[in-house]
């Protein structure tokens, strides 16, 4: 009589096991890609606020580089009448937020000064008590 519970039990094991192994596995979270071209949709600088491409011919990209886990390079694009400047924004250091979102961080004293996660990369800090926001989106 023990043989025969015994015998259940370890096909019950094995049935069980082999179900469990044939079971959809977990998604796991995949790490967005956060280097690319966004498209800035605002800009504001001290009391200017402009919601770009404005319609006179003004448009800005940000041009994300993200050479390691920790920073990323950026470069803003800003075109008013066919022509173009470059405003290099440098290396800003990054740190894992929640999900799929970092926090963008001033790499000299930490503090966070804006966001990205792949698809949407915002700026938003004070420099000499004048604020500068950029907010754009792949």
């Amino acid at each position: 009589m023990i043989q025969r519970d015994m015998k259940n039990g370890i096909v019950a094991i094995f049935f069980l096991l082999t179900v469990a192994s044939c079971l959809p596995k977990k998604k796991t979270d995949v790490e967005p890609d956060l280097a690319g071209t966004y498209q800035v949709s605002q800009l504001i600088s001290g009391s200017t606020k402009i919601n770009l491409p404005d319609g006179n011919g003004t448009s800005a990209t940000a041009v994300v580089s993200h050479p390691s886990d920790s920073r990323i390079e950026v470069i803003v694009n800003l075109t008013k009448n066919g022509s173009t400047s470059a405003n290099d924004f440098g290396t800003l250091t990054t740190r894992k937020a929640n999900g799929r979102d970092y926090d963008v961080l001033d790499p000299t004293t930490s503090a966070r000064i804006g966001s990205i996660n792949g698809t949407d990369f915002t700026l938003d800090y004070t420099v000499n008590g004048q604020r500068f926001a950029l907010i754009s989106r792949k």
